[in-house]
């Protein structure tokens, strides 16, 4: 979003404005489709989205980011701007719970003690409204619970990671870091085993029978 502060002036804020100033006689179901429409548009000049983010061959064809775990496993992560990413918003939507928050706040904003000369219109209109704000929120709890979940993988697999990294690094020491003066002790012990046993065999090659039996 560009220019957040500049969100009351836009034209996604002015056109429900100019939707729900016009409610009365009836047509809250009109009002609430035109407050709707305004918060599904990615037109220049009414969606308070980037460029980017609101064309159909760039940002809203743009895949979440993921982060491989292990093999062949990758886990996706993040958040959209204007649409959702784990989440299926349903009930009173706009297709995503960013829109619905949207749509629920600036219709609260544009909303005029006029309107409340139409009871039934405004108790119809708040309705659209709750419910919308609803599925924000649901959609909202439903991101929040994927990026939790995607926060316990990358945890564990940090973890395997970590375990893996210390077990190579070990073997890697064993190798490296060896005691010299304590291999060379070995190396002598064998080589004057490998000596005595070769002199043994030696002295055998040599005997004779008669040697042998005395």
């Amino acid at each position: 979003m560009p220019d957040p502060a500049g969100l009351p002036a836009s034209g996604f804020a002015g056109q429900i404005a100019t939707a729900i100033g016009t409610l009365g006689g009836g047509n809250a179901a009109t009002v609430a489709a035109a407050t709707k429409s305004a918060a599904q548009s990615d037109a220049a000049g009414v969606t308070p989205f980037s460029a980017f983010a609101s064309d159909p061959a760039t940002g809203l064809a743009e895949p979440r980011r993921g982060v491989p775990a292990e093999d062949g496993v990758v886990v996706p992560y993040g958040l959209f701007a204007n649409r959702n990413a784990a989440a299926t918003s349903s009930g009173e939507t706009a297709g995503s719970w960013a829109r619905d928050l949207l749509r629920g706040l600036a219709s609260l904003a544009a909303l005029t003690p006029a309107q409340a000369t139409s009871p039934q219109d405004f108790r119809d209109l708040a309705a659209v409204i709750r419910n919308g704000l609803k599925s924000a929120s649901a959609a909202l709890a439903d991101e929040a619970g994927a990026l939790g979940l995607t926060e316990a993988r990358l945890e564990d697999t940090r973890s395997r990671h970590a375990a893996v990294q210390t077990t190579v690094q070990s073997q890697l020491a064993g190798i490296q870091e060896v005691d010299l003066a304590a291999v060379l002790t070995r190396l002598k012990a064998t080589e004057t085993a490998l000596q005595a046993s070769y002199s043994a065999i030696g002295r055998l090659g040599s005997l004779s029978l008669a040697q042998f039996l005395r």
